[in-house]
């Protein structure tokens, strides 16, 4: 296979940390095995899973291992990352390879080679990729110009428009198929039928409901690490060579279901104690001094400022502003960046933070913290810090 022209020439280095959150995450048992199989690959200095906000934190030695790689583990075993799929205008993975004077499967071994890409994916002509952001700015430049070097300099990213099942949607769907099988089972034994119909049913059944559970049990098997998926496979297959088409089947829809339930337990769990914690806004309005409201960029697969996930126009992510950057704050929005007012005056409410059940008066020259609401305004603060 042809190496990939100029990107086989950058190589990035160094110990960085990555985090994001993920699917699947509820036991303190899930979280130790999850972090003894991404421990065992190649660069990985530390590894920390929490249970309780559902996130993983990972210290990577990038000239030794991918981010990518840890991504594809904790996938296998059921935890996917809680990112959306942005997908690249204007370039196709036909075009790419073309261009980087290989083939797909090269193409996308060189955008999983880049520090922050997390999975790649090739559909109906589209290049879609997932990635965390890169808090280190030297990191961040060397993956916008691995990049721009695979994919072109006038790629651009929003949004995935494609909308696939989450893993927990696609569980209690498996669930719910078993019954009607189980029925079908059951009227086939009762009525005398020949086995064989069973035996097609269940065989069907099983395949269709507990897929996922099986290809759980064998990368937990791969990793190392026995889940209980392990066992009920092995219960699973037992029942089927056995004929046991209906017990066969109430265990893989049991387990599904079960699954299912406890991701929606676990997520409205962290929801409750979150609370009104998570005041921060995603999008800051930064403002040009000579050109007025000016979104900033960022190159390295973030989705344009324009199109953020929530549908905020006209806005930079808040990861990308910088200290020193004027950000204008609007009657009745949340203050995104702890800052100090440079022009402009009103009233904003300090109750999360003082309990002070009337709006403070702010004017040039005050600070103001990050997640507090602006009641009347509008101002222009500096930003003084961010995170």
């Amino acid at each position: 296979m042809e190496e990939e022209g100029s990107v086989s020439a950058i190589v990035p280095d160094g110990i960085h940390e990555f985090d994001w959150n993920i699917r699947g995450m509820d036991c303190a048992d899930c979280a130790m095995k999850a972090t003894k199989a991404v421990s065992r690959l190649p660069g990985i200095k530390s590894c920390k899973i929490s249970v309780t906000e559902g996130t993983a934190r990972i210290s990577l030695d990038i000239s030794r291992g991918r981010i990518s790689r840890s991504c594809s583990v904790l996938e296998s075993l059921g935890h996917s990352p809680k990112i959306d799929w942005v997908q690249a205008i204007g370039v196709t993975p036909g075009e790419a390879a073309k261009n980087l004077g290989t083939n797909r499967k090269g193409l996308r071994d060189a955008l999983l080679a880049v520090p922050g890409i997390l999975a790649v994916r090739f559909d109906d002509g589209l290049i879609e990729l997932r990635n965390v952001w890169i808090s280190d700015p030297d990191l961040r430049l060397l993956a916008e110009s691995m990049i721009s070097t695979i994919l072109g300099d006038d790629a651009e990213f929003v949004i995935s428009s494609k909308k696939r099942l989450r893993p927990d949607q696609a569980k209690l769907i498996a669930a719910v198929m078993t019954v009607p099988v189980l029925f079908a089972i059951i009227a086939v034994e009762t009525m005398s039928l020949p086995t064989v119909l069973a035996s097609f049913l269940g065989f069907f059944g099983v395949i269709l409901a507990g897929s996922r559970m099986f290809m759980e049990a064998v990368a937990s098997i791969q990793n190392g690490v026995l889940g209980f998926q392990v066992l009920t496979s092995l219960a699973v297959i037992g029942a089927s060579l056995l004929g046991e088409w209906v017990e066969a089947l109430t265990v893989v829809g049991l387990v599904a279901f079960a699954s299912h339930l406890e991701d929606r337990a676990i997520t409205r769990a962290r929801e409750s104690m979150q609370g009104g914690l998570d005041r921060i806004p995603r999008g800051a309005r930064i403002v040009n001094p000579i050109q007025g409201i000016s979104p900033r960029k960022l190159n390295i697969v973030q989705i344009t400022p324009q199109i953020l996930p929530h549908g905020e126009p006209g806005k930079t992510p808040v990861e990308a502003v910088v200290e020193g950057d004027m950000v204008e704050v609007r009657s009745g929005e949340v203050v995104p960046v702890d800052g100090i007012i440079v022009s402009g005056g009103g009233s904003i409410d300090r109750a999360p933070l003082t309990g002070e059940p009337v709006p403070v008066l702010v004017s040039e020259g005050d600070f103001v913290e990050a997640g507090l609401t602006l009641v009347r305004g509008p101002i222009v603060l500096r930003s003084v810090a961010i995170g």
